[in-house]
């Protein structure tokens, strides 16, 4: 908003940060995407990624102002060993299907190894961390 200035953003990406006369706001992310919803995701992907692991929405679901349907996942997992990452992934798609209806979900997951891929970048780039 034009009182943005006047009031004093913080920059934050996901969620404005403003300060009035001592009082703090904080207004909700640009996600679309429920409070349940982005609360049971953090929950299933933490539950089968561990707790380190950090996530972030991207894609349409990370923007407002844009149209489309499919909600785009990125992980980096507390998890190192490709067959728990792929038993996590499977497990977590699953839950994540049965609490939030016929929804696409796709999950990028980044191991922090080998082949960097460009859907990192552009994730990390235009997420909103969960």
């Amino acid at each position: 908003p034009d009182n943005a200035s006047f009031l004093g953003s913080s920059g934050l990406r996901g969620g404005v940060f403003f300060t009035m006369i001592g009082m703090f706001f904080y207004l909700e992310s640009d996600m679309r995407l429920t409070k349940y919803q982005q609360e049971t995701i953090k929950h299933v992907l933490l539950k089968h990624f561990g707790e380190g692991s950090d996530l972030l929405v991207f894609g349409s679901r990370a923007d407002d102002n844009a149209r489309g349907g499919d909600i785009d996942l990125y992980i980096e997992p507390d998890l190192h060993e490709a067959d728990d990452i792929v038993e996590a992934k499977l497990n977590a798609l699953v839950e994540l299907h049965l609490l939030l209806g016929d929804q696409k979900i796709d999950l990028v997951v980044n191991r922090k190894s080998g082949t960097v891929l460009p859907i990192y970048k552009i994730a990390k780039e235009s997420g909103i961390r969960l």
